[in-house]
């Protein structure tokens, strides 16, 4: 395990997948570290689409420091 250091600045995690079982443990994980997350589902971009992709990050402007 790596040490964390206490000024390390929150990221922007991208979890595709967030609401299923393993999903939801690396959210809280990335919570539990300060990280501000954004966790996905099917409903929101199905990732057996390119261009379902392509249109979910054309309307999500944000920039993500970590895409899971």
């Amino acid at each position: 395990m790596t040490q964390r250091s206490a000024e390390r600045s929150s990221r922007k995690v991208l979890i595709l997948g967030g609401r299923g079982g393993i999903g939801s443990a690396m959210a809280k994980l990335f919570c539990d570290r300060g990280d501000a997350v954004v966790s996905t589902g099917r409903a929101e971009i199905d990732l057996a689409s390119d261009a379902k992709i392509d249109r979910y990050f054309a309307g999500n402007e944000a920039n993500f420091d970590v895409v899971v």
